[in-house]
């Protein structure tokens, strides 16, 4: 067998502080302790900002010494044009893998050109792909036809079959089918990221059945803190969020009568305006409770985060840590009374194909969840583990019901059994073992 060799391409590494980071970080260092070496390729810090989520990195990650890492910018000379919404439409038609934008595109380039001689020093060596963004799906399938190269796609989630993404038009969606298509067909080793979403890729590409494995997302036992028993007193009572908080209308919002979304889910579920309505409720019905409601947000807060949230009067309700690095972001979750999950809604009877990342460190750290999450892995998962209630994302009163409950029956719900052996399974060591089994067999 060729000696354990992989490089790592992954657009987020840290600084970047979410979970496309914590995925490759968790990867790549036990990757190593698994006998691996490991180069990265990463994009360079200045390539995170943006004007939609200015601020995902923090401070606080450890040092990298195990392991080469290599942060890319663009290509030099070449910059992203100003962006225009007819351009991209038109750019989009012609190249499909310009999906996320002409900054992604052209980084995917310069990854290449970046790849390339390292592959050619060590031929032996396995390509990781992180398919955050999807594009970056494409740099594995060049080198496979340059060099022959071996190579595994991560789906960090499944590109067309994810339900939350919307497409210029139905000819784009049409495009980008073909293209996620392709890599299934070509990919050495392909990660799903939930049993669904598996279920799902089998469906749509059945060849990809032999070559696919099950790897979600995890947590890091060393960084989930010891817990001590809380009880529901006086004080305020505190929900936390991992992460912003999106800030969507409803679906009476004006549309574009191009824009295509293949699927029937209401994306307001993973934001403000359901959870905000449900608060509304609470107002009216249990002013004790909203009065004594606080929801902090492990994240910068954005201004129209706080605009949607001022605009209800409910500023005195919220509030914002600021990017944390991952221990911290955990010792947050310890100290809350109990946690929440927003994600999109979906028709009865579907079965959706992600799971939100932060359900994973929830389930860890074991205080009760509110789960607003549809019908799938995600509700299966957080009802399982033994702490849990999942309720519909998009219905403020079911949402409302959901708070209150937790709130009256505190003392109960957070002492209820945890299924250990359940939630021990996404520990990201036990998921760099089926990781390191796909790549071992690339290696044969």
């Amino acid at each position: 067998m060729a000696q354990k060799s992989v490089l790592m391409c992954c657009y987020y590494f840290p600084p970047f502080a979410r979970s496309g980071g914590m995925r490759s970080l968790q990867f790549g260092r036990r990757l190593v302790e698994r006998g691996w070496d490991v180069e990265i390729l990463a994009a360079d810090p200045s390539l995170y900002a943006s004007a939609v989520d200015p601020a995902s990195t923090a401070k606080g990650y450890e040092s990298m010494p195990w392991a080469k890492v290599t942060h890319v910018g663009l290509p030099a000379g070449r910059r992203g044009h100003p962006h225009s919404r007819k351009r991209e439409f038109l750019a989009t038609l012609r190249d499909p893998w310009r999906l996320e934008g002409e900054t992604m595109r052209l980084w995917v380039d310069a990854l290449v050109d970046a790849a390339r001689p390292i592959l050619k020093r060590r031929p032996e060596t396995v390509l990781y792909i992180g398919m955050q963004p999807y594009a970056v799906a494409l740099a594995g399938l060049r080198l496979q036809r340059e060099l022959g190269t071996k190579w595994v796609a991560d789906l960090a989630d499944p590109w067309t079959l994810d339900e939350v993404s919307g497409y210029s038009s139905y000819v784009h969606f049409v495009r980008q089918e073909s293209a996620f298509r392709k890599v299934l067909r070509h990919a050495s080793s392909v990660l799903a990221n939930t049993p669904d979403a598996a279920v799902a890729l089998a469906a749509f590409e059945p060849t990809v059945t032999p070559r696919m494995s099950i790897v979600n997302y995890g947590y890091d036992a060393a960084n989930i803190p010891a817990i001590t028993p809380r009880t529901r007193d006086d004080g305020p009572f505190v929900l936390l969020h991992l992460g912003a908080i999106e800030v969507t209308g409803a679906a009476s919002k004006r549309r574009n009568p191009l824009r295509y979304r293949p699927y029937a889910t209401d994306i307001a579920g993973r934001g403000t305006h359901y959870l905000l309505n449900a608060l509304e409720i609470l107002r009216g019905r249990r002013r004790d409770l909203f009065d004594r409601l606080r929801l902090r947000v492990v994240s910068s807060r954005t201004d129209n985060e706080f605009a949607a949230v001022r605009d209800r009067g409910m500023a005195a309700q919220f509030e914002w840590t600021g990017m944390l690095a991952n221990k911290q972001a955990m010792a947050e979750v310890a100290n809350a009374h109990a946690a929440v999950l927003l994600q999109q809604g979906a028709p009865a009877g579907h079965r959706l194909r992600t799971v939100r990342a932060k359900s994973y460190e929830y389930m860890a750290i074991g205080r009760p969840v509110l789960a607003c999450v549809p019908g799938g892995d995600g509700a299966d998962f957080i009802r399982r583990f033994g702490r849990g209630l999942a309720v519909n994302p998009c219905s403020a009163e079911e949402i409302a019901a959901g708070i209150e409950r937790l709130h009256d029956e505190y003392d109960i719900i957070a002492k209820a059994p945890l299924d250990h052996a359940f939630v021990q399974q996404f520990e990201w060591g036990a998921l760099t073992a089926k990781l390191d089994e796909a790549m071992t067999k690339l290696l044969a």
